[in-house]
């Protein structure tokens, strides 16, 4: 029990480390370049796909008279075009690309965190409920073991792809 005890503590010790790093190394929600705001919409913390896309604005038009309604800021996928070799066209930028792979990456981390945050619960309610047997409580703790694991490998893998992911995008 005690060495149970012992290692819930160092687990949550980590995990309260790599939350405090991720904060320091910048869990950023950065939408767009510095060209417009926008603002960060999210459902459970998941961002967009177009995250680290530099973004412009534009005009709305009012579609009953044409008159101007406001400006948005759109994300941009900057294609680069070569008049003197078309062979050197490029219809999506590979940076632009790995900037898409990267948001895509974070959001299926992010959804991983959630369910591991979800087993988590999903444990402690296994310990509160095993009523002091042995059997439920090594089975709870277990539970609980792996999903601080998976939590931790979830928070430490988003914080790392937002890290390159802002260098790759100049943000």
């Amino acid at each position: 029990m005690k060495k149970l005890f012992l290692k819930n503590t160092l687990l949550t010790a980590m995990l309260v480390l790599v939350l405090a790093i991720s904060n320091m190394v910048g869990f950023s929600s950065k939408t767009f370049a510095a060209s417009c705001q926008v603002k960060q919409t999210t459902l459970l913390g998941i961002p967009t796909w177009y995250k680290y896309l530099g973004g412009s604005e534009v005009q709305q038009r009012n579609p009953a008279d044409g008159s101007p309604a406001g400006t948005v800021c759109q994300p941009l996928i900057w294609t680069r075009s070569d008049e003197t070799d078309p062979s050197k066209n490029e219809k999506l930028p590979r940076r632009d690309m790995l900037l898409i792979a990267a948001a895509i990456i974070d959001i299926l981390l992010r959804v991983a965190g959630l369910a591991a945050f979800i087993y988590l619960l999903y444990g402690g309610f296994m310990y509160l409920t095993s009523s002091g047997n042995s059997e439920g409580v090594k089975k709870a703790g277990s539970t609980l073991l792996n999903a601080a694991i998976g939590l931790a490998i979830a928070i430490s893998a988003t914080t790392i792809v937002n890290y390159f992911a802002g260098r790759l995008s100049g943000t």
